[in-house]
């Protein structure tokens, strides 16, 4: 596995551990709705910063379903 990868694989599971460490802490304080539209709303604008991937729609499908294309 390549550093880069390495390093989005730690990035992913770090940013959910602290989504969900956060998640516990702020429940009884907001609903769960508007936390979720909270974190849609800071996610929208990294999409900005990535290319759109070459491959075909079922092949992306294919890629999230089942981790091969």
């Amino acid at each position: 596995m390549l550093p880069k990868d390495l390093l989005i694989a730690v990035s992913i599971i770090l940013l959910w551990s602290i989504n969900l460490l956060i998640l516990k802490i702020v429940s009884p304080q907001i609903s769960i709705d508007f936390f979720n539209l909270m974190r849609f709303l800071c996610c929208v604008p990294l999409l900005f910063f990535f290319r759109k991937p070459t491959l075909s729609f079922l092949k992306l499908l294919l890629i999230c379903f089942f981790g091969m294309p």
